[in-house]
Order: structure tokens, then C-alpha cells, then sequence
């Protein structure tokens, strides 16, 4: 296979046999993840005037996918994405059918808080099954990043697409359709992505009697899932934090362009890291990445005018999207294949957790302070980064030199 350079690395991948296949049916069935918790809160407000509690109602299922999620992917590694993916996927369609039909039919909020539970833990995390698929194509290979660098490209797509869907099905056509549309894709999606046998990594069955601990014990695990929460974080501190700065500077729709301006900048992040494929050890890559995002990030909370904001989230983005893709190649060389899809499910996890506890916290901070003030949670999490790296890169090290041939 032909090792090409530059943006040709991106087609490179996509040119091996089984890899367009199932990457570009993991856009369609990731695409609901960036539906469901704005079509909640579309579907609730139109039914209700609260919109504490449709936020409340979006974070339970947000945050059950996030603990309950790593439980399905672990049987992924032990059965197969063949049988156990159209198990999760009708179970998640089901789940936000129902929670279509009590909104409409005004069950009790204790039984939609229940189901919203239920839809959200059962779910697939798409991303990591199609992660998972790559590295069992690629073994290791040295275009194994540009890999990570494209699917984290592919999930900036799905982020800028989808709120835009949700609200114009919820406005165009009624308020319950962006969760019935993503019933439908994560359905098909998923059924769709099960059937490609070829690409599906091998299922790791274990043994009667062998008793194996949860995936966040593996090693360098910790450190990676904390790194990951204080990503979400920003994400989340950002998001609420420059809806409040436009607000407040008379221009709320500028909210809109900053954010989209955030979203390119970590696209082409992602798409340099693919091209350029920067060599040497992870950790210390990671480390680098880490200390970029947290320097881009200190300026916000003393931000002046959207102008100076828009060039801050513009880099924000740029920095953000090799933390990502190293953090993820880190956990392909730190943990067995055999807990791959489970590993990388946890780090989605994280980053989940980490939106929902830093979003309500910097609103909490705006309400006393002045919209600015609000970044400070998200320089405040990149420094954050930046320390535990600069605290656990020596025993990452040591694991990456054990697990990396040679070292």
C-alpha cells in the first residue's frame, strides 16, 4: 500500500479494502449524538416552558451514556460488534421512541427520567467501534494516526451538522422529529455497520472462571480518562460561556460563528495531524499538545471584543484536535486489544462527564460575574490538563516504551 503524504494519507486509508466502507457509515450512525440532547430540550420546551427541566432531562441521558456506556462495549469485546451492536442500537431506538411518546402523552417526568436513563446507557458509541475497526486493520501501523486524525475529523463534521438538522426538522416539520430521525439513524446505521464481517475486530471471549477488572484500572488509564474529562471541560465552559459573551456584547447570533470558527479550527487540526504525521514518542507529543492548548486558552478570560474572541477559539480548535488524537493513539498502545472498544468508549465517558459538570458551572459563575469571567473554567481546565500530563508522563512513558516494539 502506497504511504503517501500530506492530505494523500487521507486517501490512502480510505483506499483500503473495507475502510471507506466503514467509516462513512459511522458519519450517518454517529450523526445522532449530536441530536439527541438538543432535540430533548426542542421536544420538551414545546411541551413545557421549563427549560430547567429539559436540560435536566438531556444531562440524564448524556451522563448514562457516559457511565453505563463502557458496560456494552465491554460485551463488544467479548462477543463481537456483529452481535452485540443491533442489540444496543434497537434498544437506544426503542428508548427514544418512548421517551417521543411520554413527552407527547405527558407521562410522569420520574418514568421519562427513567427511560431517558435507559436510552442513553444502552446506546453504541459509534466513534469507538469504528476506532476499534481501524486498528484492527491497521495493526499498528505507522498510518494508524492519520486514522485517529480522520475520524476525529469525521466527528467535527457530525458536530457542525448536527444541532443546524435538529432544530430545522424540530422547526420545518414538528418538534418530536430530530429524535425520531435519530432513532432511525442510529438504527440503520448501526445494523449497517454490524453487517461488515470483513473489517470487524475478532471478539475476545473469556474464559469461564477468569475474573477481569474494569477497563479503568488498565494501565494509564486514569490518567487518560482525567485528561479526557478536563477536554470536556472546555468543551462545555466554552459553549455556554461564548453564547452569554455574544449576549452580552449585543450580537447573540455571533455566538454561532464563533463557535463554527472553534469546530474548523479543530477540523484542520485534525486534518494536520493526519498529513504531517509527527514522529517520537506519544506521551511526550501529548505533553506538548497539552501545554499548546493550555497557552491559546490562559488569554480567554481577559478576551475584549468578539474579534479577539474569534481568533482565541480559532486556535482553541487548532489545539484541541491533537490532544484528542494522541490521547486515543496513547490508549491503542496502552491497552489490549482484547479491551480496546471498551478503553476508548471510557474516554468518550470522560469527556461527557466532564461537559456536564463544567457547563452548569461556568453558567453558575456568569450568573454572579460578567460573561467573560466564564472562561476562566475553560483556561482553568486546559492548565489542568497540562498539570496531570506534567504529573503522569513519566509513568506513561514507561508503559508506552514497554508496549512500543523495541522500546
Amino acid at each position: 500500500m502506497a504511504n503517501g503524504g500530506g492530505l494523500g494519507a487521507f486517501v490512502d486509508l480510505l483506499r483500503i479494502p473495507g475502510a471507506a466502507a466503514f467509516s462513512g457509515v459511522g458519519v450517518f450512525a454517529r450523526l445522532p449524538i449530536a441530536m439527541i440532547g438538543l432535540g430533548i430540550v426542542l421536544l420538551v420546551t414545546s411541551t413545557t416552558p421549563s427549560y430547567a427541566v429539559a436540560g435536566a432531562l438531556a444531562a440524564a441521558f448524556a451522563l448514562a451514556a457516559a457511565l453505563l456506556g463502557p458496560i456494552g462495549a465491554r460485551f463488544v469485546d467479548r462477543l463481537g460488534q456483529g452481535r452485540v451492536l443491533p442489540v444496543l442500537a434497537a434498544g437506544q431506538a426503542v428508548g427514544l421512541l418512548l421517551l417521543v411518546a411520554g413527552l407527547n402523552q405527558g407521562w410522569p417526568w420520574p418514568l421519562l427520567f427513567g427511560i431517558a436513563v435507559a436510552a442513553g446507557g444502552i446506546g453504541p458509541n459509534i466513534g469507538s467501534l469504528v476506532r476499534a475497526r481501524w486498528i484492527a486493520l491497521l495493526q499498528r501501523d505507522q498510518r494508524l494516526r492519520a486514522a485517529f486524525a480522520w475520524e476525529s475529523i469525521v466527528d467535527e463534521v457530525v458536530f457542525i451538522l448536527g444541532p443546524p438538522l435538529a432544530t430545522g426538522l424540530a422547526l420545518g416539520i414538528a418538534p418530536a422529529t430530530p429524535l425520531l430521525v435519530a432513532a432511525a439513524l442510529v438504527l440503520s446505521g448501526s445494523l449497517a455497520l454490524a453487517r461488515q464481517h470483513a473489517t470487524e475486530p475478532p471478539p475476545s471471549p473469556v474464559a469461564r472462571g477468569t475474573r477481569t477488572g474494569h477497563a479503568v484500572r488498565l494501565g494509564g488509564m486514569p490518567a487518560i480518562i482525567g485528561l479526557m474529562a478536563l477536554l470536556g471541560a472546555v468543551f462545555g465552559s466554552l459553549e455556554v460561556t461564548t453564547v452569554a459573551y455574544a449576549e452580552e456584547q449585543g450580537a447573540p447570533q455571533a455566538a454561532g460563528w464563533v463557535l463554527a470558527l472553534y469546530a474548523a479550527g479543530s477540523l484542520v487540526g485534525g486534518l494536520l495531524m493526519g498529513a504531517l504525521r509527527p514522529t517520537g514518542l506519544v506521551t511526550r507529543q501529548l505533553l506538548l499538545a497539552s501545554a499548546l492548548l493550555a497557552l491559546v486558552s490562559a488569554p480567554l478570560p481577559l478576551v475584549s471584543g468578539l474579534g479577539w474572541l474569534s481568533l482565541l477559539a480559532l486556535g482553541a480548535g487548532l489545539a484541541v484536535a491533537p490532544v484528542l488524537i494522541l490521547a486515543t493513539s496513547l490508549v491503542e498502545l496502552l491497552v489490549p486489544a482484547a479491551r480496546i472498544t471498551e478503553a476508548l468508549t471510557l474516554t468518550s465517558s470522560g469527556i461527557a462527564v466532564g461537559l456536564a459538570i463544567a457547563a452548569p458551572l461556568a453558567g453558575a459563575i456568569i450568573d454572579r460575574n460578567d460573561a467573560s469571567s466564564g472562561y476562566l473554567i475553560m483556561a482553568g481546565a486546559a492548565l489542568g490538563a497540562l498539570i496531570l500530563m506534567l504529573l503522569t508522563r513519566r509513568g506513561l512513558l514507561r508503559r508506552e516504551l514497554a508496549a512500543t516494539p523495541g522500546g
